[in-house]
């Protein structure tokens, strides 16, 4: 078997039927590893159906389409882990190498967040990352020989769903384009409209080392969508975004400016959150002195109405039971249970006020978790609190003691 067997091959939709004879038919099957669902072999004929774990003939089934959702249907489903392509010039298939979670994960992020017109297309059909393109279009360089430019269009086509503010698109009787929009403020916004087909649209690959730059610099812990404003507020600063380049060396410098300014922002926002602590700390001491100040004003209550009732009877005896002095001490309790419910309620005010204090620093002021927990500890109501529970515990004991010896 030789190349020449794909000279007259035919599509039919996600199909693809080679004029071959049977044997020839059986060991390009064995080569492409197909299971017998995706193919039917006759005496001169073989047809190849889509399969989702193998990318085959790629840039001639791309020049057949005319159909945006038919182009979608094929490579939504592709199995990207497992994904491998056939070269008709070696007559073999080489593994693709993608890291399948962490590409779907992260292009699906800029497709969710973006807003995309595709009129009677499933929004979920884009998210196709352009990583497989960028991809499929190395291995045609390395085993064919030449890139082709299809694959590139469709690589910059599928970084710009993701990348720009606006995604349109475009149908008319004969054919459909896409119409992408950068905002700029001020003056007019960017927008490029690409028809379906012009392949050589695209001179080079720089929106894809644009989404890249993002890729990168978010495994160097850098948020996406901090990343994602950074370029498009550097697109909307440009007078033209038509003649493309590699963009990526200017988008450093603003990151590295912005880094700057931030670096400041972060020690000035720290400052304010250490002021914070002070007040949310000073919540905590109030908290505590209150319920020890009450706690003492109750004992010397009780001593003076405990020691005024004894006064009041004549030939009275410690160990003589009196309800009138059990009342005194039932009210006693009452009083300590009641500080023991102001202390909750002052509890669960430090933690609303923890979780907010949390939430703004973590996700406005971009804190992370780890550093904002050094700074500001978490409100315990039984940890670090045990003396104040253990004093209010040990008077309420003693109280209910008397209670009951006094009745």
């Amino acid at each position: 078997m030789n190349a020449k067997v794909f000279a007259n091959i035919e599509w039919n939709g996600k199909s693809a039927t080679l004029r071959i004879d049977e044997a020839t038919g059986t060991e390009l099957i064995d080569i492409l590893e197909i299971p017998t669902t995706n193919y039917e072999l006759d005496k001169d004929e073989l047809e190849i159906h889509d399969y989702e774990k193998l990318s085959f003939l790629d840039e001639e089934y791309i020049e057949t389409v005319t159909e945006f959702d038919d182009f979608t249907g094929k490579y939504a489903h592709k199995c990207l882990s497992d994904l491998k392509y056939f070269s008709k010039r070696k007559l073999n298939v080489f593994p693709m190498n993608f890291h399948s979670k962490e590409t779907l994960e992260r292009y699906n992020f800029f497709i969710d967040n973006n807003n995309i017109d595709l009129r009677d297309v499933d929004k979920e059909m884009v998210k196709i990352p352009p990583d497989l393109f960028y991809q499929l279009n190395k291995m045609y360089h390395e085993h064919e020989g030449a890139s082709i430019d299809s694959l590139n269009y469709l690589t910059e086509i599928f970084v710009l769903f993701a990348i720009t503010e606006k995604s349109k698109l475009i149908k008319t009787t004969e054919s459909f384009s896409f119409e992408f929009t950068f905002t700029c403020e001020g003056r007019n916004n960017h927008i490029l409209v690409v028809p379906w087909g012009e392949w050589e649209y695209f001179k080079n690959d720089a929106f894809y080392k644009c989404y890249d730059w993002i890729i990168t610099k978010s495994e160097e812990g850098f948020k996406l969508e901090t990343l994602l404003d950074v370029l498009r507020q550097y697109f909307s600063s440009l007078a033209d975004i038509s003649d493309t380049e590699d963009f990526t060396p200017s988008l450093d410098s603003i990151l590295k400016r912005i880094l700057l300014y931030e670096t400041k922002l972060y020690f000035e926002q720290q400052n304010k959150l250490r002021e914070e602590f002070i007040n949310y700390q000073k919540m905590e001491l109030d908290a505590k002195s209150s319920v020890m100040k009450n706690l003492l004003g109750l004992i010397t209550t009780v001593g003076l109405a405990y020691y005024g009732r004894i006064v009041l009877l004549k030939n009275f005896k410690i160990i003589d039971k009196n309800r009138d002095i059990a009342i005194i001490f039932i009210f006693a309790l009452i009083a300590i249970i009641f500080f023991a419910f102001v202390f909750w309620v002052n509890y669960m005010e430090r933690k609303r006020y923890y979780r907010s204090l949390r939430k703004i620093y973590t996700e406005k002021f971009a804190f992370s978790s780890n550093d904002f927990d050094s700074i500001v500890e978490k409100p315990t109501f039984l940890r670090k609190q045990w003396l104040h529970w253990v004093t209010l515990s040990i008077f309420g004991l003693i109280t209910l003691g008397l209670i009951y010896f006094y009745w």
